[in-house]
């Protein structure tokens, strides 16, 4: 084997020794990224669950408010506005929160 053999063969190990090196590092990078993502993703996800419930038991509320002040009060210190539905056998319905950040 020539010297210019073995440092040709030399520089190409090294540069499959580092490719390998950087491609363990991406992977590692990549799934802490994932973990991550998945772990913000358990709120959202949650809160997707959790928000037809919600918007039912404040529509139920609503429809209380019609005939009992305090629940209106509570509805309208929390930003929600009542409108009135189209139908005459409904008293009161959900509209959409005035101010979307309010508990």
């Amino acid at each position: 084997m020539s010297r210019i053999e073995f440092w040709f063969l030399n520089l190409a190990s090294l540069l499959l020794v580092s490719t390998i090196s950087f491609e363990m590092y991406s992977s590692h990078q990549l799934d802490a990224t994932q973990e991550r993502t998945a772990r913000a993703q358990i709120p959202i996800l949650q809160d997707e669950q959790i928000q037809p419930t919600a918007r039912r038991m404040v529509q139920r509320v609503a429809q209380g408010a019609a005939t009992d002040p305090a629940l209106k009060d509570l509805l309208t210190k929390y930003g929600f506005q009542i409108t009135p539905r189209p139908d005459p056998t409904a008293s009161a319905s959900l509209a959409t929160p005035a101010n979307p950040t309010a508990p």
